[in-house]
């Protein structure tokens, strides 16, 4: 069971006070059993009251002082290389000595100075007077950096760790060898019988035993990413696995933990931080020797997020601890029968991690206008052609804001006085047309070229070049030319695209593994259709031709870069490409000849469509059978079927019959009244104005899908009729039962399959099919 509950403010400042004052605050300084700092001035021989240095040295020689015992009771250190404790002998009780030791061996560094690293020269310690390599080394190194009371500069046993990483801390303690020269005895043969208190705190991170620290979230925060974002409540602030700005203790136990978490109870404890002082976080556990032993085995760390090293010591992120304490310190506490055995100091290297680029994209937080959602027919051209547009074959400039690059690392390496000391590589590339930056001030521009540009420099440069990108389709001088690749170029057919990708490299300036971390994004620009028009070439300049003789004119060709374009576009659709009067136009040329004089054939027909000639005007109404969800235009027509059980006068608007009216600028007006006649010359219809001139119309719905209608050129108002005939066939229900019908093999309309037709064969209309028609109009 979890608990978490208000931590007493006192006892926890008394227990970080134990913990203080077993640290002084410079390296010349160590603590006795009062915990009262005794002083050795540096260049003396002169030690303290019960003080020694090892082999007889000065204090300020060797930098280490032993405290030699006096018997019973009292405290002594010792500092070899490999190990160090420092223990107590007591007659009346189980003697603790605890000797610690790390994975790997002992490993130091100076607090001015992580990078640097020194290791022991021996495996493990031999003798008391033992001084360890390290230690003199390191204690050259650092004197240099020591800066007083300001914060320690002193070497330090280091605990590896990596920027946002749980790592295990890889320190223990053993028991001393009744022999001290010998290694220190195996964990299982410890006969100490007494519990053993391990504490442990850090000030930049957190700890964690075997996944622990969760049981110290609320429910909707477990398991998730260390960041904790999304949680909400007591959950995480500042880090803080146990969820408020005050003091607190979360306990849980080893309950479901295995067989190597065999502790008493596993604490967690916070500490807010109190002005410029950062938090403290610390886990104390208790058990066995053999169980805590097994504990720090398992101990794990990870710093605060992007918390690294040289963070630590950055001015720009860390301008409080740069100034307190610009490194991260473990201190372990162990305690036994109330009485506290050793304390042990570790600093926390933390190798940093190159942290990716950022890149903002304007695209992710656009918000069209208004009117997109609100106005289904708006013809406006940001609701079709999206944030970033321009038309097909132009040079007009469109401007790109929004694009910036962030680094939350980048400056990790440099100093407060000069705060942009690495710099970035930028590339912006794009797929067809130019794009130019902003600002050219303080880069080096290495590639300058139609579509791409490549330039590196700081930052605020970098960003000044990015604030707003100038792209055009293509530039003034290629317009229009042969040159120009581009030519004829749009994205509304065929999957064609255009973007602007913008990379940003850091150019591993930070980061352990010197590695570049680069990001990208892309911008995408839509190159709206533009009609080209068509060119017509003509081999000769004159024909020439004998009198009532027919002549063939050779040579005419007529050639359109895009009239073979199947355009994607709402608006092209809202506009013109869903208007029925315009179907037989899709992807088509219009070609009118004509003699002043003469007659003209045509002497190839094949797959052309007439549109007029100089006597009539054709109008086609085809069903969109190549269309899905399409319409049934044959439904209009005037139906004659009269089965006795289906026997349905339905006639919506007569299309393909001489009294076909619509309403013609208020007034109905029949299609006789303008059509072209096909009896003209007979009997019943001998000079074109008597009733029984019948109208030129094919039907054809039955088998090609389609009505065609003749129009009198000749007769006045046909152009109005024919326009006002398109919008009465928009307005009219165009669909089999109410719905439009699919292509085959799912040709059904009102979810009745069309009984008539053939298997394999699309059901483009359902018009004539009495299952259907009955449905459409009883339904």
């Amino acid at each position: 069971m979890t608990i978490i509950r208000k931590l007493d403010l006192l006892g926890v400042l008394l227990n970080v006070a134990l913990l203080s004052t077993n640290i002084c605050p410079t390296r010349a300084q160590y603590c006795d059993t009062t915990d009262v700092c005794i002083y050795c001035a540096v260049g003396t021989s002169t030690c303290a009251d019960g003080y020694t240095t090892p082999g007889g040295g000065a204090c300020g020689a060797d930098g280490v002082q032993i405290r030699n015992p006096k018997g019973p009771g009292v405290t002594y250190s010792k500092f070899w290389c490999g190990s160090y404790y420092v223990g107590v002998v007591d007659s009346t009780w189980d003697a603790l000595k605890p000797v610690w030791l790390w994975s790997g061996g002992e490993v130091k560094a100076c607090t001015s100075d992580t990078k640097t690293l020194f290791t022991c020269a021996k495996s493990r310690f031999t003798a008391i007077e033992d001084t360890c390599d390290c230690v003199v080394s390191s204690r050259f190194a650092c004197s240099d950096f020591d800066l007083g009371d300001t914060w320690p500069m002193e070497c330090l046993p280091i605990v590896k760790a990596t920027e946002d990483t749980w790592t295990n801390t890889n320190f223990y303690f053993k028991q001393e060898n009744p022999v001290p020269s010998l290694d220190p005895l195996d964990p299982s043969s410890v006969s100490i019988t007494k519990k053993i208190q391990v504490s442990v705190s850090v000030q930049f991170g957190w700890l964690d035993l075997w996944g622990s620290v969760w049981d110290c979230h609320t429910a909707a925060c477990r398991n998730i990413s260390f960041s904790n974002e999304g949680c909400t409540g007591t959950n995480v602030k500042e880090g803080d696995p146990y969820g408020q700005e005050q003091p607190q203790e979360c306990n849980t136990t080893c309950n479901g933990r295995g067989a190597l978490c065999t502790v008493d109870y596993i604490r967690y404890n916070y500490i807010p931080k109190t002005g410029t002082t950062p938090p403290y976080r610390i886990i104390t556990f208790e058990g066995s020797f053999l169980a805590v032993y097994n504990a720090l085995l398992n101990l794990r760390y990870r710093p605060d997020p992007l918390q690294n090293s040289l963070r630590l010591r950055s001015q720009q992120y860390n301008p409080t601890s740069t100034q307190l304490l610009p490194f991260e310190r473990l201190i372990a506490m162990v305690s036994m029968s109330g009485r506290v055995v050793s304390v042990l100091r570790n600093m926390v290297v933390i190798d940093d991690v190159d942290n990716a680029p950022v890149l903002t994209n304007p695209t992710l937080t656009y918000q069209p206008p208004d009117e997109c959602s609100t106005n289904p027919l708006t013809t406006l051209e940001a609701c079709h052609f999206g944030q970033f547009w321009r038309y097909e074959d132009t040079d007009s400039v469109l401007s790109i804001p929004g694009i910036q690059a962030t680094d939350v690392d980048l400056f990790e390496t440099c100093t407060s006085s000069v705060p942009q000391c690495t710099q970035v590589d930028i590339n912006v590339l794009t797929l067809k047309g130019t794009t130019q930056p902003n600002s050219k001030v303080g880069l080096n521009l290495y590639q300058n070229s139609r579509s791409a540009l490549g330039f590196d420099g700081f930052l605020s440069d970098c960003n000044a070049a990015l604030l707003v990108l100038s792209y055009s389709v293509e530039t003034t001088t290629l317009l229009g030319t042969s040159s120009s690749t581009v030519l004829y170029y749009n994205t509304q057919h065929s999957g064609n695209q255009e973007y602007i990708t913008v990379s940003v490299s850091d150019q591993g300036n930070t980061g352990t593994s010197m590695v570049a971390e680069i990001s990208s994004t892309v911008v995408p620009v839509t190159i709206v259709a533009a009609n080209d028009p068509p060119q017509l070439a003509v081999a000769v300049t004159e024909y020439s031709v004998v009198e009532d003789t027919l002549k063939s004119l050779a040579g005419m060709t007529v050639t359109d870069p895009d009239v073979n374009e199947v355009i994607e576009s709402t608006l092209a659709k809202l506009d013109w490409l869903n208007k029925p009067e315009y179907a037989l136009s899709i992807n088509a040329i219009l070609v009118q000849l004509s003699a002043s004089k003469g007659r003209l054939f045509l002497g190839y027909s094949a797959n052309l469509q007439l549109t007029h000639t100089a006597e009539f005007s054709v109008l086609t109404v085809r069903s969109g059978q190549d269309r899905d969800g399409a319409a049934d235009y044959c439904r209009m027509r005037d139906f004659d079927y009269t089965a006795a059980a289906d026997a349905v006068t339905w006639n919506p608007l007569g299309l393909g019959t001489d009294s076909l009216q619509v309403v013609v600028r208020g007034s109905a007006r029949a299609f006789s009244s303008v059509c072209y006649y096909v009896n003209v010359g007979e009997a019943a219809c001998p000079t074109a104005a008597e009733s029984g001139c019948r109208c030129y119309v094919f039907d054809y719905c039955d088998t090609t899908h389609r009505t065609i209608l003749l129009f009198n050129r000749s007769r006045a108002g046909y152009d109005d009729y024919r326009a006002a005939l398109a919008a009465r066939v928009m307005q009219t229900d165009l669909t089999c039962g109410g719905l439009p019908f699919q292509r085959w093999p799912d040709d059904f309309s009102f979810a009745v399959p069309c009984p008539t037709c053939d298997a394999g064969t699309p059901c483009p209309t359902c018009s004539a099919m009495p299952k259907c028609r009955t449905l459409a109009e009883t339904g």
